[in-house]
Order: structure tokens, then sequence, then C-alpha cells
């Protein structure tokens, strides 16, 4: 049985989305800057909100970003609400795209990393684990939308890695151990 969660197009879109959001912040950034909304001496702006290139951000600005938490809504849809650092979403927050599916967790320089849950459009959680760089990685449990089954064990850059648990709908477990996607036995060694 060959399982590979990097080929879902709804985890290649979580790490597309979380990693082109700080290019129009930096286009935000620079037309803000240009426009003069903040003073030469670098000090920053508490509860500012701002529009413009697509964009709409309300929280605390400085002269390197948009720093601390904010919210930001892009020209698409798509909203982010949580820590920012220099623009990029950094610490606690929460990704909603306009498709409907929410990433709510920890980001690291831009990217999901860290513990998070991942729910799609119909608001079934798919996902609750460890991510890295927008990929599932580490422990997780994950549920796929259309039902029937879930997996609990461990994840390797968006696959099924080392042992892990499968949970049929009937609620019968099967131990197995995986390599990156691919099931090497039937119980975890």
């Amino acid at each position: 049985m060959l399982i590979k969660l990097q080929n879902n197009p709804a985890v290649k879109k979580i790490r597309f989305v979380f990693t082109r959001a700080a290019v129009p912040v930096i286009v935000a950034l620079l037309a803000s800057y240009s426009l003069g909304l903040f003073g030469a001496g670098g000090g920053h702006v508490e509860n500012h909100a701002f529009a413009g290139e697509g964009l709409v951000f309300s929280g605390r600005f400085e002269a390197a970003g948009f720093n601390g938490e904010g919210r930001l809504t892009f020209e698409n849809g798509d909203s982010f609400s949580g820590a920012l650092n220099a623009g990029r979403f950094d610490g606690y927050g929460t990704f909603e795209s306009r498709e409907g599916w929410v990433y709510e967790g920890y980001f690291e320089n831009g990217s999901a990393s860290g513990y998070g849950t991942f729910t799609d459009s119909r608001g079934k959680r798919v996902y609750k684990g460890n991510f890295t760089e927008g990929l599932f990685d580490g422990d997780g449990k994950y549920s796929p939308s259309d039902g029937g089954w879930t997996y609990e064990g461990g994840f390797s850059a968006g696959s099924f890695n080392g042992p892990g648990v499968v949970t049929g709908e009937n609620g019968e477990t099967a131990e197995s151990f995986w390599d990156m996607g691919v099931r090497v036995n039937g119980r975890a060694d």
C-alpha cells in the first residue's frame, strides 16, 4: 500500500499559501514606507490599519515590517490572524483560505511549523499534529475528508513514516510500520 500525502493537492496548497504570503507583505511594507505612513525615526505604530496592493492589515507596524499580533486579509479572500515577525507568519496563528480550509497552530518563518490542526473546507479536522515547513512531520493523526479510517503515528515530509495505527470505521485497529508512505509490514516493530 502506497500513500503519499505530499501529492495531496490540499497539502501542497498549505505549503504554497504560507510561503507566498510574505511577498504581498513586503510589497505593502515598501508601499507604506514610500507613502510616509511612519516617521523616519524607525518607531512603531500600534493598532495600525493599512490597505493597498491587494492586502488589508491591522495590527502593529514597525519600520522593519508587521510585527506582533495582527490580521492580514489578502485580495483573494485568504486571511491570517496571529503573530507576525518582520512581515512573516511567526508564532501562533490561524490561516483561513477563501476555499474554506483552515490551519490553526504554530508558524515559523512564514510556514506551518510546530503543532497545529488542518481542517478541510467542510469543517472536518483532517490532521492534528506536528508540521515542518507546511508538511505533516512528526507525530500526528490523519483522517481523510471522506472518513472511513484514521491513521495515528509518525509522519515525515508529508508521508506516513515509522510506526502507526490504522483504525477502520468499524473500530478495528491494525498496527503498521511505514517507510516514507510505503507500508513495510503489518505490525509496528
